[in-house]
């Protein structure tokens, strides 16, 4: 009896995970980072949208990534920080904006840490509309990236960025950003 149970649980399948919600994470980042004109209405706008505005542990890998634009940005960074689930993952937003000189630059970026892999070229040109204008590494790369310039959400911004970095790759223990960004750009005048 013992011996037909232990066959049985050898034969059943083990469950197979759900599937990455690219489609989601491509529409939640979209919803968020389009429009980045105001960065008051864009604050507002997340919020409608059901994301929650925190403070990230200065250890965390959201933290860690603050803190290093805040260093390596004369004159400072500002921002704020967000958290949501979707699909039953936590995913992060960060709004930044910098001066320098006669610009202002913008950014508003998505992280989903625990992702499993960057998003399949043939979902993501579709969503953009166009091939990627760059990309580098690839599969078993340290860091895999696509981009879109000018941006892919909104012809204002400056770019669009998809990067992933594997949680095994050398560069996640330099670089407190293992799993999948998501980034757009926009830099205008300063008044």
């Amino acid at each position: 009896m013992i011996a037909a149970l232990l066959l049985l649980q050898a034969a059943t399948p083990a469950e197979t995970p759900p599937a990455y919600p690219t489609n989601e994470v491509l529409v939640a980042f979209a919803n968020a980072c389009s429009d980045l004109s105001d960065m008051n209405a864009v604050s507002t706008r997340v919020a409608s949208q059901g994301w929650e505005q925190f403070a990230p542990a200065a250890d965390s890998q959201l933290g860690a990534l603050v803190s290093i634009g805040q260093q390596n940005v004369a004159g400072g960074v500002a921002g704020l920080q967000y958290r949501g689930t979707l699909a039953g993952r936590t995913l992060y937003l960060a709004l930044s904006e910098a001066q320098d000189g006669n610009s202002i630059a913008r950014g508003c970026r998505l992280y989903d840490f625990t992702a499993p892999a960057m998003p399949d070229l043939a979902t993501l040109v579709p969503w953009a509309g166009r091939q990627p204008s760059a990309q580098s590494g690839g599969v078993g790369a340290a860091a895999h990236s696509y981009s879109w310039s000018p941006s892919a959400l909104a012809e204002a911004q400056n770019e669009t960025v998809i990067t992933f970095i594997p949680a095994d790759s050398p560069l996640a223990a330099t670089v407190p950003a293992s799993g999948l960004a998501l980034v757009a750009t926009q830099t205008v005048p300063r008044n």
